[in-house]
């Protein structure tokens, strides 16, 4: 077919060791049969992109078969194979594409779009030249995300920067990744499986906080995030009766840098408590007040992290428990004394029958936990019927 070479920027950006930084474009570019792109039509061996922005929409008119459509992109049309890398770092694309082509007199669109639709296909097999695009992250606006991934594209290489809590709410859901990009104030309205109300449903992917505060105004047993598994960091979480609830995970539930207190009664809740053999929480430099109890994987780890009292007004203990039901070890961590002078509420009586807790290296006021001083330095340790301290808790 004959090449359109169309491009917000440029048609055709030729080989060799160019860079481009700091673009910006916000004009719709058509072309009538391929290499189409936001940025530019072809982007040649060797040529990197850096910071680029492009808003505009993408369309290809009039391919002559499938390939043709297959030439678009919101950054570029094809990127050329050979030899020589593709570099784009930081270029993300927010509009739509769109790409018709015809066979035999009849009109059909793409539906499946290349690299997250970002860059078209390669175009030349001489030598090994590799695209790189972002790292392994995708940045795309929520209509782009979406689109993508009803076109076949793998959701955990697609993110979202956003504060619209619906589209941040539909790309989690699609198990997406979302960075906020400031605070982001919400209400649980969509309904879980319980009849729960629940802010946002995560099903994989990565939830980044980017350092903002989620504000998720809900009550009583209403769910803030409910996870089926993914990472979830970086983020204060306030104003939810139950912050992040594990509902039948189908992979690791990954939290990192979370601050659950605040206007919280559970930082850390399970919908559903059946075990899901070879799935762990695994929680790193996290802070959590109120009562956590956690259930419904194979076992539960937490380093570095911080067990405070929640303010949710319930009062001792219930601002200050603990209550695993699986596997747990507690590494580095410290346990606040409440503000009545008791310490936390250690609740393993629903800890089960082949489970034990490990306390490695952590304290309370400083002081390290052993079993000599356990009972006395939380406020009470409750243990499951004809089970001693020694066999369900290791101090190391």
């Amino acid at each position: 077919a004959y090449r359109t070479y169309a491009g917000g920027i440029a048609g055709f950006v030729a080989e060799g060791n160019h860079v481009l930084t700091n673009i910006s474009s916000n004009i719709d570019v058509y072309g009538t049969t391929c290499d189409v792109g936001g940025l530019t039509g072809i982007a040649h061996e060797g040529t990197s992109y850096v910071n680029c922005t492009i808003t505009g929409n993408v369309y290809i008119t009039h391919g002559t078969e499938l390939s043709d459509a297959e030439e678009i992109g919101g950054l570029a049309g094809v990127w050329m194979q050979n030899g020589r890398d593709v570099t784009f770092t930081n270029c993300t694309f927010t509009g739509k594409l769109s790409a018709k082509y015809f066979v035999d007199g009849v009109e059909y669109e793409l539906k499946t779009f290349h690299n997250g639709g970002l860059v078209g296909k390669t175009y030349g097999k001489s030598g090994n030249g590799t695209l790189h695009l972002n790292g392994k992250a995708i940045t795309l606006g929520a209509a782009s995300v979406l689109d993508a991934i009803e076109n076949g594209a793998n959701p955990e290489e697609l993110t979202l920067v956003s504060t619209n809590v619906t589209d941040i709410q539909k790309v989690l859901a699609k198990g997406a990744n979302v960075t906020l990009a400031g605070d982001v104030s919400s209400v649980a309205e969509t309904v879980a499986p319980y009849g729960n109300k629940v802010g946002y449903i995560h099903k994989g992917g990565t939830f980044d906080g980017n350092g903002n505060k989620l504000t998720i105004d809900c009550y009583g047993d209403d769910y803030g995030i409910m996870t089926y598994g993914g990472t979830i960091k970086n983020v204060v979480i306030d104003g939810v009766a139950r912050a992040i609830v594990l509902y039948s995970p189908v992979e690791d539930v990954i939290l990192d840098n979370v601050y659950a207190s605040g206007d919280i009664l559970y930082p850390l809740n399970t919908a559903e408590h059946a075990t899901v053999p070879g799935i762990d929480l695994i929680v790193t430099n996290s802070s959590f007040g109120g009562w956590a109890s956690f259930a419904g994987v194979e076992s539960a780890s937490f380093t570095d992290c911080h067990f405070i009292s929640g303010k949710y007004g319930y009062g001792w203990p219930y601002d200050c428990l603990v209550k695993p039901y699986i596997n747990t070890t507690f590494k580095n961590c410290t346990f606040e004394v409440h503000s009545s002078g008791n310490g936390y509420y250690l609740d393993l009586s629903s800890l089960g029958a082949d489970c034990k807790v490990v306390l490695d290296q952590c304290t309370v006021n400083g002081v390290v936990i052993t079993a000599a001083n356990c009972s006395t330095l939380f406020g009470e340790v409750e243990l499951p019927s004809g089970r001693t301290l020694a066999d369900c808790v290791i101090f190391n």
